[in-house]
């Protein structure tokens, strides 16, 4: 006759002599930048070298939020949500706008960090004023 054993104990729970610890989203905030999750890479991932680089590693689920300028309005902030996804074995790179007074939530996507970037940059109107230091 077997028996099963399961106690819990803070945030681990024991089974049988495996421990297991539970994962809480836990949010980290660095000035305006709020990491979500700091994501993972699998073994088939790390093997490929396709989701690092010799200065850089893009784990997988790697999430986070900053709020910066709008791209659509001079003087606002808006919010940036920016995750790395797994695309058909390749790290694809997605930043979602969230801005209020809008419904639409626009999406930029790119197979690396700078693409998906200036994605978004080019539809900065060249028009916007700059503002001088000092005033």
């Amino acid at each position: 006759m077997s028996r099963s054993r399961t106690c819990v104990w803070g945030d681990v729970i024991c089974t049988s002599g495996t421990v297991h610890k539970e994962e809480k989203p836990y949010t980290l905030r660095i000035g305006s930048l709020l990491l979500h999750n700091i994501g993972q890479l699998l073994p088939y991932q790390i093997q490929t070298n396709k989701f690092n680089t010799r200065d850089c590693i893009y784990p997988v689920g790697f999430e986070t939020t900053r709020y910066y300028w709008s791209y659509r309005l001079v003087n606002q902030r808006c919010r940036y949500r920016c995750r790395i996804d797994d695309n058909e074995g390749r790290p694809e790179f997605v930043i979602r706008v969230i801005e209020e007074g809008f419904t639409d939530e626009v999406e930029f996507k790119g197979n690396t960090p700078k693409g998906t970037c200036l994605c978004l940059c080019q539809l900065v109107p060249v028009h916007w004023p700059v503002p001088a230091f000092g005033q």
